[in-house]
């Protein structure tokens, strides 16, 4: 396996870029982006709307523990949704 980036939580060199557009470490589960990166959202469906720009563009990115983030793939609002 190709070594990947570092990450910022535990410091390994275990991170790689998803396919949903946010890094993700193996080791860790940490999960995080710039305001730089453009999420993909992957999905071929409508996402749900966007409380900020009002598109339905909303999709999931990962889950951290038992918090799963979301993020619009027009204007990058970002919600953290726990269960």
């Amino acid at each position: 396996m190709a070594k990947g980036n570092g990450c910022p939580t535990c410091h390994q060199h275990t991170s790689h870029l998803t396919d949903t557009g946010v890094h993700q470490c193996s080791n860790c589960s940490t999960i995080w982006f710039t305001p730089f990166d453009r999420s993909a959202a992957g999905q071929s469906r409508k996402g749900f709307e966007c409380v900020h720009c009002g598109r339905m563009t909303v999709h999931p990115l990962g889950s951290v523990g038992v918090a799963k983030i979301w993020r619009c793939s027009i204007c990058g609002t970002t919600i953290v949704d726990k269960a």
